[in-house]
């Protein structure tokens, strides 16, 4: 229940541009935890603050002490958010994770074109 209400507040911070919440969204996506509470927390940090998005999630995915669930949804987050920064941090982890979570972020990376040439 925690982790919803959490979850929901983030999504809403970002609906409408609070970032002054952006240092407490970026703490809940880097430290171990619920993972459906740190990728909403992330997906929030990315629409306030894409810059420190990819300065905070860029490390945790190619990190394998990080559950695998959360390297994918993070990936995915960073491709969408469509940036050179965040295109190169998601292109530079995939030899670090597994063929299922390569699909996941290819599928994401490609879904514009930067993405895909990118990906290339």
């Amino acid at each position: 229940a925690f982790a919803d209400r959490t979850a929901g507040a983030a999504e809403l911070a970002a609906r409408l541009g609070l970032k002054e919440v952006a240092p407490k969204l970026r703490e809940l996506a880097v430290q171990p935890g619920d993972s459906d509470l740190r990728t909403a927390a992330a997906k929030g940090l990315a629409g306030l603050n894409p810059a420190d998005a990819v300065t905070a999630l860029s490390p945790l995915l190619a990190d394998g002490t990080q559950p695998l669930n959360v390297r994918e949804r993070l990936g995915v987050i960073l491709a969408e958010l469509n940036t050179a920064d965040s295109r190169a941090a998601v292109v530079a982890a995939l030899k670090d994770v597994p063929y299922r979570i390569q699909q996941a972020w290819a599928v994401a990376l490609t879904a514009n074109r930067d993405g895909a040439e990118s990906f290339l």
